[in-house]
């Protein structure tokens, strides 16, 4: 059954994959734009230069290479518009596009830093260090490095530092290829290799954390980070919250469409698709490690929410006013919030000064909502068994918390327990926006490796198909605690020790 159902949600994504590759209208020119869908960068130089040539365009905006392939060849948008780096990255990888002669403006890219004393200083020394690399014509052979020479020389391995002056914090989204991206799961790239060099000339070390922009913007903010790239370009809006060294490359901005003269088999394509996904640079292995976290998040807030909502419940029912008012209180505020908006809520403010890891956070969260939610459950499904039961188990000679839990915690499971099994699935479904936490999750890594093939559809099968059957794990193993404590399954010496005969 479980396989006729994967082999199901795998032919129904596959026929939308096949209706979005069907032929649409054609764009030649500048012109073909000036009604077109356009797919830009929000609040990006591309954003603002393309409403400049084509302000009567649609605009559809989206935040990955990945994102604009996927909607150009499913028919969404007409065309997007990029840096020619980025789409010369684009064709390294056989993607079927093509670019207009004409670009349309230039773009510079930077390093940006806090705004404060260390920003100003540790951009004065970028400064310094970018006029005397241009000098010595070692930032030209970087750039022929990395955007004009063979995939194979593109290589980069970190310096062996020793830090003298300091260890900086470096962030990055690594999805800009080839300014910044994941390869074998290190970060490499022409900036990386350049703050590299950077590092061993000013004597510091430096540590690589990869989050999503919003994420790194924050962090700069709360200093915790130093320095942030990501193919970043230089905007007069971005230049009130953040220091910007002078630019280390300049790009055209160009119109990106689909490449017409390919024709290329469909079964083909997929078998490609696939080894790009899974075999190449072993990304197979970040698959693992996003669904060892997936995994990791789902069962650990599973056993400690139901912990904490049985011992809060059992608190509860002891009537302590101000307690239950607070409870009350937080299940009024908490549950009728967006999980995504708790969450930020929880990385940013709550723990915004302090270091800790965005998968504690995580926990934290989903263990204090479902928690919650399990109290709920308990209050609403105490309510519906008799109270004479209750009574009934105290006069054979047990507590009242005894009572509760031998006779009618089992009743209230029976008859809720779908509540709390639609809970537990909420983990697994939460798991996908955990990636706004910088954790590395099966969402989130999916997500790095589109970013490196500039394919969505394979990664996005993959994770479907491995959320799939870890629901069904989730279902089977609950439903094994659900047949444990039903009554009819329990022995009866079990049922009625303690009781005074």
């Amino acid at each position: 059954m479980a396989m006729r159902k994967i082999l199901l949600l795998s032919l129904i994504v596959t026929a939308i994959f096949i209706a979005g590759c069907s032929d649409e209208h054609k764009i030649t020119s500048f012109a073909d734009l000036q009604s077109a869908r356009i797919g830009v960068y929000p609040g990006s130089a591309y954003e603002i230069n393309a409403k400049k040539f084509f302000p009567n365009a649609e605009y559809l905006y989206l935040d990955s290479l990945g994102n604009f392939i996927q909607s150009l060849e499913a028919g969404k948008i007409d065309a997007f518009i990029v840096g020619r780096s980025h789409y010369n990255a684009l064709k390294d990888r056989g993607v079927k596009v093509q670019c207009l002669d004409q670009p349309i403006e230039e773009v510079s890219f930077a390093f940006f830093f806090q705004k404060n004393l260390v920003g100003e200083h540790l951009s004065e020394q970028m400064n310094r260090f970018l006029k005397e690399i241009e000098k010595s014509g070692e930032l030209d052979a970087l750039k022929q490095k990395w955007f004009r020479a063979d995939a194979e020389q593109k290589y980069f391995k970190k310096s062996e530092l020793i830090g003298e002056n300091g260890t900086l914090r470096l962030g990055t989204s690594a999805n800009a290829v080839p300014f910044v991206y994941l390869e074998r799961g290190e970060v490499t790239g022409y900036e990386v290799e350049l703050f590299d060099k950077f590092c061993v000339e000013y004597g510091y070390n430096y540590t690589v954390a990869v989050k999503n922009f919003q994420g790194i913007l924050f962090d700069l903010k709360t200093n915790a980070l130093d320095v942030g790239v990501n193919g970043t370009e230089i905007l007069d809006s971005r230049k009130h919250t953040l220091i910007f060294s002078e630019p280390h490359y300049t790009d055209d901005v160009v119109v990106v469409v689909r490449d017409y003269n390919e024709d290329e088999n469909f079964f083909t394509a997929i078998k490609n698709k696939l080894v790009d996904t899974l075999v190449e640079e072993d990304r197979w292995q970040m698959i693992l490690e996003g669904v060892g976290v997936t995994i990791l998040i789902i069962v650990l807030p599973t056993i400690f929410s139901t912990i904490f909502g049985f011992v809060v419940y059992l608190i509860y029912r002891k009537q302590y006013k101000l307690f239950n008012k607070v409870i009350d209180a937080l299940c009024t505020l908490l549950i009728g919030l967006p999980t995504i908006v708790i969450l930020l809520i929880f990385y940013y403010v709550i723990f915004g000064s302090v270091d800790i890891n965005g998968i504690i956070v995580v926990i934290i969260t989903f263990t204090i909502l479902s928690g919650l939610n399990t109290m709920l459950i308990l209050k609403g499904g105490e309510k519906t068994i008799p109270k004479g039961q209750l009574e009934a188990a105290m006069a054979l000679g047990f507590s009242e918390r005894q009572a509760f839990i031998k006779f009618i915690l089992p009743q209230i499971a029976q008859n809720f327990f779908p509540h709390y099994q639609n809970i537990v699935l909420g983990f697994m479904r939460g798991t996908a926006i955990v990636g706004y936490v910088s954790v590395q999750d099966l969402t989130r890594m999916a997500d790095l490796i589109r970013a490196r093939t500039f394919d969505a559809f394979i990664p996005l099968l993959i994770v479907s198909v491995i959320y799939f059957i870890l629901s069904r794990l989730i279902m089977k193993s609950t439903g094994l605690f659900l047949k444990y404590i039903n009554p009819k399954n329990r022995n009866r010496e079990d049922i009625l020790k303690g009781v005074k005969l």
